[in-house]
């Protein structure tokens, strides 16, 4: 954890905001016909401030106690402008949210928090409120950061009934939602679709539709559900599969399989190198029998068994009489932007957990190339959480992280501890512009557009017709940058803006910058000619 005694505030970047009131957050969300609605309405200001809502429809109110919209979405599909203004002694302002009622869900990538890379396992009832707390006093909430997840380590046993209870740490779910819900907030929630999670409590497996059916009861609006122990039992059908088809290995692919499961799921950290060796040869000599069939139809058999869980409990989310963010944590594996949506995921990893070390958030960033198509309104790829605030990350590198996340489109959880947070991480977090790309209706991923050595630029367009660009200095030392537009393809002279400062730049065609090692820089391009009245936030 980043000591929050030391000063940073040198690095700062995101000015200091004014007095005047901005409702911040994305300007879009989705729900299903006739489902609760909780939507917090993020407004930022001197205090106090009065907040009104226009164009309602009939069953959601909104709540001024936590500055959220709530009730029951219309049982008919179809868009809903509502007008939100906020005014103040230093002003006023107006936004249009658009309420869209059909089958998508997050329509932009989910904001909020996650108690794992600061706490792993330690969490608790208490530190859970704590944080959530902590998210509206330090005005996170009321940037658009709303989930409050709890991750792995709340799992107690199943009552007679087979029915989830929390462990002595959470003795009561259902309270602790409401807590979160009173706030203005939206609580999330782990599982495991195998026997067992990464922390070795209880999992889901053969319990899907009770665990959803619990989470409903609870208020859960957000469901993280990570493979771990579930590779056991996908080996295991594998293998018998494969023993099917071929019958004069049977008994040898089985006894691999077998040996194998209890080292793959040994999650000794580091793994013993005599470990890792017998891992080797027992998959190198399954490989081995397995050649004798065709690619594509072991490969099918082991994508199939990759996604069957994730269907199951996306079914028995569906069935809800709520509406619940899915989550798939699978780490990559089996290409998921090519399915997930299919079994009602809105965002799933695309890679390992990340750790707070550049090198660590460098491959994340590289493994995100190519993944672009399958980004969207209602589904994302997720590159992890945040490591903003946490371990010795330099302030360039936070906010190249920032940077990256907000160009890739991918969801933003915050995963630092939220009581301890120093001015450097809180600015990082809060930048209003540079959060409006990463909600950008849009919903397009940026893809990289140029290269010059250790420097990349990404470009990825807005739905105002305007173009954000970054520039990444993925070397060890300062690095003096040109960015010539012509090398974007996008036309010059054009308007830009430099989204960390809020400086309006002028009318260029290159921009000249020094780029901080291992850092980031972020413009929004407008040709000259494209030029409107449009909020520069957006």
């Amino acid at each position: 954890m980043t000591d929050p005694a030391i000063d940073r505030s040198s690095s700062i970047r995101t000015p200091t905001a004014g007095p005047a009131p901005s409702i911040n957050g994305p300007r879009v969300f989705g729900v299903r016909p006739g489902k609760p609605v909780l939507q917090r309405i993020p407004v930022t200001g001197k205090s106090p401030i009065e907040i009104s809502v226009e164009g309602l429809p009939d069953g959601i109110k909104y709540d001024p106690s936590n500055r959220t919209l709530a009730g029951r979405a219309p049982n008919v599909e179809g868009s809903f402008p509502i007008t939100v203004t906020a005014i103040n002694d230093a002003g006023s302002t107006s936004v249009v949210i658009d309420m869209k009622v059909g089958e998508l869900l997050a329509l932009t990538p989910p904001m909020g928090w996650n108690n794992y890379n600061a706490f792993r396992l330690r969490i608790s009832d208490q530190l859970i409120r704590e944080q959530a707390e902590a998210l509206v006093a330090t005005g996170l909430a009321d940037h658009g950061y709303v989930f409050m997840n709890i991750d792995d380590g709340w799992q107690g046993t199943r009552n007679a009934d087979g029915v989830m209870q929390g462990n002595a740490r959470f003795p009561d779910m259902k309270a602790l939602g409401e807590h979160i819900h009173a706030l203005g907030l939206k609580f999330g929630i782990y599982s495991s679709p195998g026997p067992r999670t990464c922390g070795l409590f209880e999992g889901s497996l053969n319990h899907e539709r009770l665990d959803a059916e619990t989470y409903a009861s609870w208020g859960v609006d957000y469901v993280k559900y990570d493979w771990c122990t579930y590779e056991g039992i996908a080996a295991t059908l594998a293998g018998e599969k494969f023993a099917e088809l071929l019958p004069t290995h049977a008994n040898r692919i089985r006894q691999i399989i077998s040996e194998r499961i209890p080292l793959i799921e040994d999650r000794t950290r580091p793994r013993p190198a005599a470990q890792a060796a017998q891992i080797k040869q027992l998959t190198e000599e399954l490989d081995a029998i397995l050649a004798a069939l065709p690619a594509d139809q072991r490969q099918a058999i082991e994508r199939e068994l990759l996604i069957r869980p994730y269907r199951l409990f996306g079914e028995a989310l569906r069935n809800l009489d709520r509406d619940i963010v899915y989550s798939l944590c699978q780490y990559g594996m089996g290409n998921p932007g090519e399915w997930a949506p299919s079994v009602g995921g809105h965002l799933w990893r695309t890679t390992r957990d990340i750790t707070p070390q550049w090198p660590a958030i460098r491959s994340i960033i590289d493994r995100q190339a190519g993944l672009e198509r399958h980004a969207g309104p209602g589904r994302w790829n997720d590159p992890d959480m945040l490591e903003v605030g946490n371990g010795n990350l330099t302030p360039d590198e936070m906010h190249m992280q920032m940077t990256a996340w907000s160009m890739l489109a991918a969801p933003l959880l915050i995963g630092t501890n939220l009581t301890k947070m120093d001015a450097l991480t809180l600015s990082v977090l809060t930048n209003v512009e540079v959060i409006a790309i990463n909600q950008d209706p849009l919903g397009r991923q940026a893809t990289i557009a140029h290269k010059q050595g250790d420097i990349h630029f990404w470009t990825r367009p807005l739905a105002d017709g305007a173009t954000a660009v970054a520039v990444f200095n993925r070397g060890d030392q300062p690095a003096e940058v040109v960015l010539r537009l012509s090398d974007l393809r996008i036309p010059a002279p054009a308007s830009v803006r430099d989204v960390w400062r809020h400086v309006d730049l002028g009318s260029l065609s290159d921009i000249s910058v020094i780029v901080g090692p291992h850092g980031a820089e972020l413009y929004k391009v407008l040709p000259v000619d494209a030029r409107n009245d449009r909020d520069p936030q957006r």
